[in-house]
């Protein structure tokens, strides 16, 4: 059968320009005949001339059981359902659903408040983040808070999506809003003046179509990056679990119409769960090609600390990371156990990162931690070192997009063989 397709991913404020289009397609002799995952409308030739109507999506209140039989009665029938409308179809020239500007006016502000109120959260949330960062940046001493914040994108492949897109989710947010807020000043004045709602140009609906594709699919790219993290065991099994059983109470706790909307987010949250555990059944090696190498893993650091250094790595798409820790030694002193270590002990990273700008904001963190800008150490180039008597406080090395930072350790300075053999790896194995 001949079939025609059209995008449709409206946005909830376009209400009015996907039911003009919807209308467009009818009177042209096409009738719908499914909406595929809100993305695209198929359309099939018309037996009949037929006519659509979108209305809200609010379950147990305005579109229950006797309100849809109240709109079969008037020769609406249920067609399907989006995330935010209802479709309704009926023979061409029925009476439009709602004809009273102002009840429509006053249902589209309640659902725009609503998405302001949790959107525009959190919005400001990642907003707040970002200039937080700024200004730690600014302030010397500041970096170590930040460089720590690298964690975010070198362990999660979810973490590191955000990160990087970030700007373009801010300045979508941004236009979404405002464009929310347009729409909901042009409806209230035209409630307000008796006039139609006013439908959105065919262009501006298109352009807006376009930015939410764009979402949708940071989304799906967002969902892949959440199941690489799933395999990497990025999610504690604990976790999943109680996820998994509060999900399910509060499922079998909210029965009802009016809570079908809820009921299928606890679904969607128990089903997710319930797949991120099983993945992290699933070897880690096969996802290698999403990861970048660790830098200097598995060299082990010499340095003769107070007690034994334990080594820890984590990598995603964006970045990779190599961490050392000193490890609390084990003490016996008459008949209790104690753990010490040094109040100076071991403590050391290394960051490979994507972008030449990005290790360099890495490496100007690191040398000033301190709270002191670090000196070149005589005779190589790439490495900054203060020292204090026979102990190192700080150690800074940049080799390409290789940034390695090393703390103080009592009673040990890194020998020139031992630094010739740290540069040595980096210089063999960095990509730059």
């Amino acid at each position: 059968m001949k079939r025609r397709f059209s995008l449709f991913t409206y946005p909830v404020m376009d209400m009015k320009a996907a039911e003009a289009e919807l209308n467009r397609r009818a009177a042209a002799g096409w009738k719908l005949e499914k909406l595929w995952f809100g993305t695209v409308a198929s359309f099939a030739p018309a037996e009949e001339p037929v006519c659509y109507c979108l209305d809200w999506c609010d379950p147990g209140r305005m579109d229950g059981r006797a309100y849809r039989t109240l709109l079969a009665d008037a020769g609406w029938r249920f067609h399907s359902q989006t995330k935010y409308w209802n479709v309704y179809e009926a023979p061409a020239g029925t009476t439009p659903i709602q004809t009273d500007g102002e009840l429509e006016y006053r249902r589209f502000r309640e659902k725009a408040l609503h998405r302001i109120k949790h959107g525009g959260g959190s919005l400001a949330a990642l907003a707040a983040v970002l200039v937080a960062l700024l200004l730690m940046e600014q302030q010397m001493g500041q970096g170590a808070g930040i460089l720590e914040g690298l964690d975010l994108i070198t362990r999660y492949q979810t973490g590191a999506m955000f990160v990087l897109f970030s700007p373009l989710i801010l300045l979508g947010g941004l236009l979404w809003g405002g464009r929310l807020l347009l729409r909901l000043t042009q409806w209230q004045q035209a409630a307000e003046e008796g006039r139609d709602l006013p439908v959105p140009g065919r262009w501006s609906a298109l352009a807006a179509e376009l930015c939410c594709l764009a979402g949708q699919l940071f989304g799906v790219v967002l969902l892949i990056a959440l199941l690489l993290d799933g395999v990497a065991g990025a999610f504690g099994k604990r976790y999943l679990g109680l996820t998994i059983i509060a999900a399910l109470a509060a499922m079998a706790w909210k029965q009802g119409l009016e809570y079908q909307r809820q009921r299928e987010s606890y679904r969607a949250k128990a089903v997710a769960a319930a797949v991120l555990l099983m993945l992290g059944a699933l070897p880690y090696g096969l996802t290698a090609c999403f990861r970048m190498e660790p830098p200097l893993a598995g060299i082990g650091l010499d340095l003769e600390t107070f007690g034994e250094v334990r080594e820890e790595t984590s990598a995603t798409f964006l970045g990779a990371r190599t961490s050392w820790v000193e490890v609390p030694q084990k003490v016996e002193h008459e008949g209790e156990t104690y753990y010490t270590y040094s109040a100076e002990g071991t403590k050391g990273d290394a960051w490979t990162l994507p972008w030449p700008w990005l290790a360099d904001w890495a490496e100007g963190l690191c040398r000033r931690t301190a709270g002191t800008e670090l000196q070149p150490l005589e005779g190589y180039e790439g490495v900054w070192a203060r020292w204090s008597g026979p102990d190192a406080h700080r150690l800074v090395i940049r080799r390409g997009n290789t940034v390695v930072r090393l703390n103080s350790w009592p009673g040990s300075r890194p020998d020139e063989e031992w630094l010739n053999a740290i540069l040595s790896h980096l210089e063999g194995g960095t990509p730059s």
